[in-house]
Order: structure tokens, then C-alpha cells, then sequence
């Protein structure tokens, strides 16, 4: 599965609209955390290929996407589905390198499939 980039003239029908679960990682290739994120979103996206729909947003491309979603600065991640957004809060101890690890990401994935979020 690959993660593809959206700008905001798209995210409605493809994010929010969609039938589909779908992560979206806001960053921006300025940001150190957001860049060394970036290979764990890709694996977590082969992971979960076909359960979700995987989406990068270059918060620096997409002002209104980044006054809507993002309080508490870049990274950060979204859950949609039904036309709700479910934030993956911040992690309570981040990863060293890229503030987001993959298995903080798989657990949140995963409990949005066990229906822990809805």
C-alpha cells in the first residue's frame, strides 16, 4: 500500500468522504519528526494495505487543512471514518527518533478495527 500525498482541493472527497478508513499523517518536509516518520508511515501502510487508505498531508502546501486539524503542532495523525476525524493522540513517551513509533501507530490502528474507536 502506498501513502499518497493530498492537497486540499481533494481531501474532502477522498478523506473525509470515503467509504473507507483513512489515516492521514500531517507533517511537512521541514520538520525532523515528520520526515523520519515518514518510512514508518509507509510500513505501517503495507501492514494495513487494504483495511485503510493512506494519506500525507504537507501542512505547509495546505494552510486551511493545518488550521483545521493540527492544535498542538506537526506530527500529527488522523483516523476518518464517516465523516469524523479521530485523532491518534500524541504518544505519552515518544520515539526517540521519529515521535510517532510504529507500534504506538499499529495499537490505535488496531483498536479502531476492534471498534475501541468509533
Amino acid at each position: 500500500m502506498k501513502v499518497y500525498k493530498i492537497q486540499e482541493k481533494d481531501f474532502e472527497n477522498k478523506v473525509i468522504k470515503s467509504k473507507i478508513p483513512t489515516v492521514v499523517k500531517f507533517g511537512s518536509d521541514s520538520c525532523h519528526l515528520c520526515v523520519a516518520l515518514k518510512p514508518v508511515f509507509k510500513e505501517v501502510a503495507q501492514i494495513y494495505s487494504g483495511q485503510f487508505k493512506f494519506y500525507a498531508v504537507d501542512t505547509s502546501e495546505c494552510p486551511d487543512l493545518q488550521e483545521t486539524y493540527i492544535e498542538n503542532g506537526i506530527p500529527t495523525i488522523y483516523i476518518f471514518f464517516n465523516e469524523r476525524p479521530h485523532l491518534i493522540p500524541d504518544p505519552t513517551e515518544p520515539d526517540d527518533d521519529c515521535w510517532f513509533g510504529k507500534n504506538y501507530i499499529i495499537k490505535h490502528l488496531n483498536e479502531f478495527v476492534e471498534g475501541e474507536i468509533l
